[in-house]
């Protein structure tokens, strides 16, 4: 499994990780994606991941390259 940092913005997908912008860390498998806050964790499925990803690469692009994009464009 693949692993990396990014910092997301959450609606109502992980309550235990709460909502707004958090930093979690992205534990990526075949049909789950894990997710990994500073006090919980959240396991998703794929196709949850991949709609919430391209939420994140449409607001990047959107509003330009920040500091806090931790996407760069990519697909993890």
């Amino acid at each position: 499994m693949k692993t990396k940092e990014h910092l997301i913005y959450f609606k109502d997908e992980a309550p235990r990780i709460g909502s707004g912008w958090r930093k979690v860390t992205v534990k990526k498998g075949r049909k789950w994606v894990h997710l990994f806050g500073k006090d919980a964790k959240k396991k998703l499925l794929m196709r949850q991941w991949k709609v919430m990803e391209r939420a994140m690469i449409k607001y990047h692009e959107r509003n330009g390259p920040g500091r806090l994009d931790t996407f760069n464009g990519e697909i993890l």
